[in-house]
């Protein structure tokens, strides 16, 4: 068998029908298998699955009981036996001929990891580009690469936009985290990692799911703490693979300015909608982190914008970083700048002290 597409589902009987058609019209003229492992799903999703398998030749259907996305795309790697290994997210969509650029790419390059560029989808059928790709992959330049010369690529951290060698997978020695959200980030990295290169297949796109309504995805729980908490345990992950394994502080630094502009921005920039226990318990979860993880140098070059919300973060000073975020950021990016002792410094009006 020359690839294994994983697809874990829970609960997504909205989306899956489409998910599947896509699948199938990338695979229907390869030597493939499709395993779609259900998650204990307790809509209809189980028996759209089940019909898709029966009347679709290399379609799988297999149930567990529900333990995670992560626990599922782990069975299914483990029941595969092929060359190669796709992932896709039940609820997302893969364009006509994917998955056989992708292998072709891999032929011809030797690449070990071959990622796909990836849109934003909305459920009225709007596209929009997904910011973390274009941070990875907009100032490539060359689509033969790796992450040790091109550390942008720390960026890319979904799963569901990488065709792999499955030798790649047992040798970065990374299982999926089970029974929590965000289990891609301390995964795939390794992946870039430890792959002899990377290919960067521009051309081809993944749709990705925003949903709007009826049940949010992992991603857009921002609010809840208890989704903090899981994001920051996944960095932690990650840094202990970071810490034993990579010797190259220029990707450190790359990460460490991800987890401000991405992983963290997501919840402090969201800190005045929490409740205000959950905001100060928040706060406090962030500052530790940001204390213990990163660098002077990379706040440092974060935007000005950035400096000025991570000074209160630090200082745990919840009511001045409301007002930060209260002014507008076109009217900060006009602010008058001055040179401090540590950097360029923001003159912000009076009335925000």
């Amino acid at each position: 068998m020359k690839v294994s597409v994983i697809v874990p589902i829970y609960n997504v009987d909205k989306y899956l029908a489409a998910c599947l058609d896509s699948i199938y019209v990338n695979t229907c003229d390869l030597d493939a298998e499709v395993l779609l492992i259900d998650d204990g799903s307790t809509d209809g999703s189980a028996a759209i699955a089940r019909s898709f398998a029966n009347e679709h030749r290399g379609f799988k259907y297999v149930w567990k009981e529900n333990g995670g996305v992560g626990q599922a795309r782990n069975l299914g790697v483990s029941m595969s036996d092929s060359e190669y290994i796709y992932f896709i997210d039940s609820d997302d969509i893969i364009t006509p001929n994917t998955i056989s650029t992708m292998l072709k790419t891999a032929s011809s390059t030797g690449s070990e990891l071959v990622v796909c560029d990836v849109r934003r989808m909305s459920d009225d059928g709007k596209m929009s580009p997904s910011p973390i790709h274009i941070d990875s992959f907009s100032t490539l330049t060359s689509n033969l690469t790796h992450i040790k010369r091109h550390t942008k690529l720390v960026n890319d951290t979904t799963s569901w936009n990488k065709l792999l060698k499955r030798d790649l997978f047992e040798r970065a020695g990374v299982l999926f985290p089970e029974r929590c959200y965000f289990q891609d980030i301390p995964v795939t990295f390794p992946w870039h990692y430890c792959a002899n290169s990377t290919s960067v297949v521009r051309r081809t796109h993944y749709l990705w799911r925003l949903r709007s309504g009826g049940e949010a995805s992992a991603t857009q729980r921002t609010l809840e703490p208890t989704n903090l908490a899981t994001r920051i345990a996944m960095l932690n992950l990650l840094l202990e693979y970071v810490g034993e394994n990579v010797r190259e502080p220029e990707i450190r630094r790359e990460l460490e300015c991800k987890f401000i502009k991405v992983d963290l921005a997501k919840y402090v920039y969201k800190l005045p909608l929490f409740e205000s226990d959950s905001a100060r318990e928040a706060i406090e979860t962030i500052a530790s982190f940001v204390e213990h993880n990163i660098s002077d140098e990379a706040l440092s070059l974060s935007s000005l914008r950035n400096q000025q919300v991570y000074k209160d973060v630090l200082s745990r000073d919840l009511d001045h970083l409301e007002r930060v975020l209260n002014y507008s950021s076109s009217s900060y990016s006009r602010a008058p700048i001055s040179k401090g002792k540590t950097g360029p410094i923001v003159s912000l009006p009076e009335d925000l002290f």
